[in-house]
């Protein structure tokens, strides 16, 4: 069988956030049962750019996937894709490649985003209302258009960036395609930390921005931007600070993530995790319990998660 090629374009004629929603829920559900592939991945640094590989597999499924992305952030400016990055499926039963999502990233971004979602979903207060953004990029948008599938009464936006040209470019972008949001640029990072509901925490920063002193009772933290040891967006005092702390898997999340920075430091030990995002599916863990709480969700990226979001549009794509 010829290896089938689905571009850019066809793959996000395919996406839809309800649906990857429910695929990034079975996939952080199968992990925490133990019905899937270990969290193991290879991060390799490439001077200020990164590239990874993950690989992914749900028990008794049809398929597992190899994942391939990466950070390359001077193409931008050259006008070019700053992640090539591509999803191969494999027969599960003889190992071989059948379709090939050739979309620049395009799987990694959008089940990214339905991972927060799902996150805000579970852990925000149901009447969320204000959103901060740190970060001006693609999660910035996507996270934003999967967390109005979950929480619809978002009235307000507020964003920083480093970069302000950026900040003004998105504001203008997501003011046309969300036009009852008020998007409010921030001329500094603690304008968009202090008295919100969600957090959403999207750059990529090699140093801490968010500090805990900014972050009111109540606020939801979703971190999506550290996926590398050297990437951190939090000062670890704000770790220190939740009343609870959540990792997609904690293994991950303590060599990684923002988690690993707050062990590193000292701020906290993993006593101070209480657990993971599939036993918090699983009602194995306790979720908010009050709307002062803070809660803190450390997401590192799966592979199992592209294997279920790529078997979800595989299905929608043979059906069609």
């Amino acid at each position: 069988m010829a290896l089938k090629i689905i571009d850019r374009k066809k793959t996000l004629s395919l996406m839809d956030f309800p649906g990857l929603i429910n695929s990034a829920s079975l996939a952080f559900r199968s992990f925490s049962e133990g019905k899937s592939s270990p969290p193991a991945y290879i991060n390799i640094p490439l001077g200020d750019n990164f590239i990874h590989f993950k690989a992914g597999y749900r028990k008794n499924s049809k398929y597992f996937v190899m994942k391939y992305s990466g950070g390359f952030w001077g193409n931008a400016e050259k006008g070019l894709p700053v992640d090539y990055g591509y999803v191969i499926v494999h027969l599960s039963k003889t190992g071989e490649p059948i379709f090939m999502f050739y979309d620049l990233g395009a799987i990694t971004d959008y089940r990214t985003a339905a991972a927060g979602a799902l996150t805000c979903k579970l852990l925000s207060i149901k009447d969320s209302k204000v959103v901060g953004v740190i970060g001006s990029g693609i999660q910035a948008r996507l996270q934003i258009k999967a967390l109005l599938n979950v929480r619809p009464n978002i009235q307000i936006v507020k964003i920083w960036g480093r970069t302000p040209a950026h900040v003004t470019r998105y504001i203008s972008e997501m003011s046309k395609k969300f036009d009852k949001i008020n998007f409010i640029k921030c001329n500094k990072p603690k304008d968009a930390v202090v008295d919100v509901d969600i957090l959403l925490t999207v750059s990529a920063s090699n140093s801490p921005i968010v500090k805990a002193e900014w972050v009111s009772k109540g606020t939801h933290i979703t971190a999506v931007g550290a996926c590398t040891p050297t990437m951190q967006e939090h000062y670890p005092s704000v770790l220190k600070i939740t009343d609870k702390l959540y990792a997609d898997s904690i293994e991950k999340c303590s060599q990684d993530g923002e988690i690993h920075h707050a062990l590193e430091t000292g701020e906290i030990t993993k006593k101070k995790i209480t657990g993971e995002i599939g036993q918090l599916i699983l009602k194995k863990i306790p979720a908010r319990e009050s709307n002062n709480e803070i809660t803190f969700v450390d997401l590192v990226g799966l592979g199992i998660q592209d294997a279920a979001a790529a078997e979800y549009l595989l299905g929608k794509l043979i059906k069609k």
